[in-house]
């Protein structure tokens, strides 16, 4: 009876419409009411015919197609089809192309790090994940993401560490360049199909963003306003079908938003920065003594703001070399890479180096002069964007200058300078006032709400191509040791909700908290040894210089926590460079040390 039974059932399962081997196999029924045989499903092992459930709970096949057509029309399918994009899975996939070394290494970078903050930082969402799917199956594309990603690896190191501007080694310069080349090799070939109709026009979109991000990370804002102008003539096509229509339409606020912000704050169009940047290496000495035009002005700053950076690059370079290949191996690329900006502060400068920061020195303040002189008769009454102008000079002559005249000191209490406070203090007017006029300006043609550049409540108000309030702010919160002044710029970093090229105030704010805290509760903790009980303001030569940090650098950073390691001279004890991590959450901002290193170089 037993055996007629079991031939009963294999009889029934064999006959069972929509059955599959391993039911058959195993003499179960299929589950064939669901999207997948959960009795195959239990046991762990895949089912024939079926898909196991995606992670995000939807019941999509893993075998409809991820990307559209070439010709843009979608793929057919049955019933309600989510949008290509939510599919998008982080982990590595095989593409139909081979890869260097350096690109994997890349690609594995934009995946993990790259990518994701560009998703939270941009307001069109859509083509982040969509650039990680056709990296796969588009050379043009892999490119542009490998390029992008090696000046995003050394920008992320320096990018809030609010000393010097963010600044590519020479190698990873020459990398990008590669990278770059080769993207926009790719790049006319696919728009040669494209233009013949043999291809979709995501791809070409998707690299001139790419190229776009590119360079605003090398500062080349001529250039990106280039590439800003190729991608907005394809949005407007009709063969977009990757895109909702809310992704188009928000693409075209972003641009406008992009190209209003650089042709008032400090990237003029018809002004080739390029030119000045790379023409000349030395300082001009003919400096007028009253500039006729804001242009002019900024014309002479380029010059004295690419001569400084290379007089800094110089000292950099020196103690890089002082740093022995035991420790280099060891210690994360951060730390090194603060270890050696730590080291720069210390080097004795020769002759004619000593006498180029000097003559710099020299050409900042006559540059002022000249630059108040314009203000004072020109800006008092002038128009919105004529301001916004001359405050982007201002901040930009602020940081510069204050880092180059302490770029061979060690001791954090020579930025105590008779006045100094006072003009901090002016500073934040100037900046206040600055983000003032940027959230709110809108840009022409544009009507409507400004796009979100955040998720949730963390909205930016505003857009910047060129970095210059953020950098001026965190400059003012990490040097200034008067409480109630650094208290205030940071609380202005905090709420500025704003974007200057590839950096973002709350990141900044996160990082500069750190110093924040940490040096107020050591000066409180300093004080109270000496018997003396610290008020609820702190002035600055009331913080020791054991209590103060010298140097920081991000190290990492997620969706919930960030990593900071500060450096500092212990000129109290035995001079040497002690390094300290800090790891903590953002929200509410909470911060702890996890360890300490000694390292055994010295002031």
């Amino acid at each position: 009876m037993l055996k007629q039974d079991n031939d009963s059932s294999k009889n029934n399962s064999a006959t069972e419409a929509g059955g599959h081997l391993q039911a058959q196999i195993r003499k179960i029924k299929c589950d064939e009411g669901r999207p997948n045989c959960h009795k195959c499903a239990s046991t762990g092992r895949t089912c024939d015919g079926y898909e196991l459930p995606p992670e995000n709970g939807t019941s999509t096949s893993s075998r409809r197609r991820l990307l559209p057509s070439p010709d843009g029309s979608s793929p057919s399918t049955s019933g309600s089809s989510p949008s290509p994009v939510s599919v998008l899975r982080p982990k590595e996939t095989s593409p139909d192309f081979s890869m260097t070394e350096h690109e994997r290494n890349c690609m594995s970078y934009w995946r993990t790090f790259g990518a994701r903050a560009v998703y939270r930082a941009t307001p069109v969402r859509e083509w982040v994940q969509l650039a990680l799917q056709f990296s796969t199956i588009e050379p043009a594309v892999m490119l542009a993401i490998t390029a992008c990603a090696t000046v995003q690896k050394s920008v992320a190191i320096s990018m809030h560490k609010a000393m010097e501007p963010p600044t590519a080694s020479t190698r990873n310069v020459d990398l990008a360049m590669v990278q770059f080349g080769k993207a926009t090799s790719a790049l006319r070939r696919y728009i040669h199909k494209a233009v013949n109709g043999n291809a979709c026009l995501e791809p070409v979109l998707l690299c001139a963003i790419l190229f776009l991000l590119f360079e605003i990370g090398r500062a080349k804002f001529q250039n990106a306003l280039a590439h800003l102008n190729f991608a907005r003539k394809i949005v407007p096509l009709q063969r977009l079908s990757a895109f909702s229509g809310d992704a188009i339409e928000e693409f075209s606020h972003l641009f406008s938003a992009i190209e209003s912000s650089a042709s008032v704050t400090g990237t003029p169009m018809g002004l080739d920065q390029d030119s000045h940047f790379h023409s000349r290496r030395t300082l001009d000495p003919t400096i007028p003594a009253a500039f006729e035009s804001l242009s002019e002005a900024k014309e002479h700053l380029n010059i004295l703001l690419e001569a400084s950076e290379e007089a800094r690059n110089e000292l950099v370079q020196l103690a890089d070399e002082l740093i022995t290949s035991e420790d280099r191996s060891r210690l994360h690329p951060a730390t090194a890479f603060m270890i050696k900006h730590c080291l720069s502060r210390t080097i004795v400068p020769d002759c004619a180096l000593q006498a180029r920061i000097q003559g710099l020195e020299g050409g900042f303040k006559r540059w002022m002069l000249a630059f108040d002189f314009l203000t004072d008769s020109t800006l008092q009454h002038s128009d919105p964007e004529t301001y916004i102008f001359g405050a982007t000079l201002r901040l930009q002559y602020l940081v510069a200058f204050d880092t180059l005249q302490h770029c061979c000191s060690p001791c954090e209490a020579d930025w105590d300078t008779p006045g100094s406070d006072s003009t901090f203090a002016t500073t934040l007017d100037v900046i206040e006032r600055f983000l003032a006029l940027t959230a709110t300006s809108m840009p022409k043609g544009v009507s409507g709400p400004v796009p979100p550049y955040a998720p949730g409540d963390m909205r930016h108000a505003s857009f910047g191509l060129e970095p210059t309030a953020l950098p001026a702010l965190a400059h003012i919160a990490f040097k200034c040791r008067n409480t109630s002044i650094r208290r205030r710029a940071l609380r202005m970093l905090l709420t500025a909700r704003r974007r200057e090229g590839l950096g973002h105030s709350e990141s900044a704010a996160w990082f500069i908290s750190v110093i924040v805290d940490a040096e107020e509760q050591s000066a409180r903790h300093h004080l109270q040894q000496r018997g003396v009980v610290p008020g609820k303001t702190l002035m600055s030569e009331q913080v020791p210089e054991a209590a103060r940090i010298m140097f920081m650098v991000a190290c990492g950073e997620t969706e919930e926590t960030t990593r900071v390691i500060c450096a500092r001279f212990r000129h109290e004890d035995d001079g040497k460079l002690e390094l300290r991590q800090w790891i903590g959450q953002k929200e509410p901002i909470v911060f702890e040390e996890i360890d300490t290193l000694v390292m055994q170089y010295h002031c």
